[in-house]
């Protein structure tokens, strides 16, 4: 569905009650939104749900910036009960500019299912 919607494939997916997310390809976003966000309005009709994207990226640094919308992130990387966590340190500016809600939350899942390792966001 989609696929039909945007002409962009996603690769994963999470459906909660507050939305679905999709995780899409690096540099696909403008064709999935579509002009003046078309292509989301539609979808969003169709299925009568808030709907998030994330662009997938390279590197982990990457994934954060984009989708958390922040600049600077110092990542410290560790390993608690046997599972590798990544714990991002925020500076003040990024606090303020950070998406929040379920945004975080989907970026959270979408980066474990990324790159096998929990994130946990600390602030400075």
């Amino acid at each position: 569905m989609f696929y039909d919607a945007t002409g962009v494939e996603a690769s994963d997916c999470i459906i909660a009650n507050e939305g679905i997310a999709f995780l899409i390809p690096a540099g696909q976003k403008g064709r999935a939104v579509g002009k003046n966000g078309s292509n989301i309005q539609k979808f969003r009709s169709r299925v009568n749900r808030n709907i998030y994207i994330f662009e997938s990226e390279g590197d982990e640094e990457g994934f954060l910036r984009k989708s958390l919308g922040i600049t600077s992130p110092i990542m410290q990387e560790s390993e608690k009960n046997n599972k590798k966590v990544i714990y991002v340190k925020l500076n003040a500016s990024d606090r303020y500019s950070m998406k929040r809600g379920i945004s975080v939350a989907f970026a959270k899942e979408l980066f474990e299912r990324l790159f096998r390792k929990e994130l946990r966001i600390q602030f400075r």
